[in-house]
C-alpha cells in the first residue's frame, strides 16, 4: 500500500505538509460502552438502567418454631445474611416482644389482640437488622407462643398500613382490608389459631409457613405477596377445624 491510499484509509486528509482527521458523521458513532469512552455526539446517562433497587426478594425460606414449656419459643438457626427487613409473626394470648440472637430491636406493626381464647397473632418488624448466617429468634413469657420468621431484600421497610381481625368458631378469618400506598409493596399476613393441622392463605400469597397447634403452642402462619400494582386486599386464611382464630396484615414500603 503506497502512503497516499494508508492515509486516506487511517482516516486522515492532507492539507499539504499537516495530516488532520476526518470529521466523525453522527451516525457512525456507536453507543458508548463502560470502559470504552464516549463517541461524539453522546451523552451518559447517570440514572443505571433499571435503577429503583429491584423487588423484594425472601432470603431461604424462612423459618418456624413452636414452644415445647408453654411460655418460651427459640427457632433454630436461619441465614439472614443480606436482609434489609427481617418480620416476625407471633401468636401467643400477649403481645411479647421478640428477641434475636444479634441483639436487634423489634416494633409491633400489627396488633392482633382479641378478647377470647389464646389464638391471637401479632406482626413485629425490623429495618435494616444486623444479620447472621446462623441467626436465631425467641420470645419469652408468653402463653402458649409460636414464631414465624422471613427475612427480605430489596427494600428499606418502612411501615405502612396494617389491619386485624378475627372469628368465634369458623374454619375461615381476614384480617381486613388494607390499601398500600404505592405499587410494589411487600404485604405480610399471619394467623393464630387453635385447632387443625395447616393454614392456608389466598389472595396470591406464598405457601404460608406453619407450625400446627401443639400441647404447648398456638398454632401460626404466616405468607407474604409482592404486590405489583397497590390495590386494597383483604386475604382468607382457611383451617383445618373450627375454631377461634385472629389474622394480621402488614405492608411495608421499599
Amino acid at each position: 500500500m503506497n502512503r497516499r491510499a494508508f492515509i486516506r484509509r487511517a482516516g486522515w486528509v492532507s492539507t499539504g505538509l499537516i495530516f488532520v482527521p476526518k470529521l466523525l458523521r453522527a451516525d457512525n458513532v456507536t453507543n458508548f460502552v463502560a470502559g470504552q469512552g464516549i463517541g461524539l455526539g453522546e451523552t451518559i446517562s447517570t440514572t443505571p438502567s433499571g435503577s429503583g433497587g429491584g423487588g423484594w426478594s425472601l432470603i431461604g425460606s424462612g423459618i418456624v418454631a413452636a414452644s415445647t414449656d408453654q411460655v418460651s419459643v427459640t427457632t433454630a438457626p436461619y441465614n439472614t445474611v443480606g436482609a434489609s427487613l427481617i418480620v416476625i409473626v407471633e401468636t401467643a394470648n400477649t403481645a411479647k416482644a421478640p428477641t434475636d440472637s444479634k441483639g436487634n430491636t423489634y416494633t409491633l406493626r400489627a396488633d392482633g389482640t382479641q378478647s377470647f381464647g389464646n389464638a391471637h397473632s401479632y406482626i413485629y418488624a425490623c429495618t435494616s437488622p444486623i444479620t447472621d448466617a446462623a441467626q436465631t429468634f425467641s420470645v419469652a413469657g408468653a402463653n402458649s407462643p409460636a414464631l414465624c420468621v422471613m427475612a427480605f431484600s430489596g427494600g428499606i421497610g418502612t411501615f405502612d398500613q396494617a389491619n386485624h381481625g378475627f372469628n368465634d368458631l369458623t374454619t375461615t378469618v381476614q384480617p381486613g382490608s388494607v390499601t398500600p400506598t404505592a405499587s410494589g409493596e411487600l404485604i405480610i399476613t399471619g394467623i393464630g389459631y387453635g385447632a387443625g393441622t395447616s393454614a392456608s392463605v389466598d389472595s396470591g400469597f406464598n405457601t404460608p409457613l406453619n407450625s400446627a397447634p401443639g400441647s404447648h403452642s398456638t398454632g401460626g402462619a404466616m405468607a407474604y405477596l409482592v404486590q405489583a400494582v397497590a390495590a386494597a386486599i383483604n386475604p382468607t386464611w382457611t383451617v383445618g377445624a373450627a375454631d377461634k382464630c385472629t389474622a394480621v396484615i402488614a405492608t411495608f414500603e421499599k
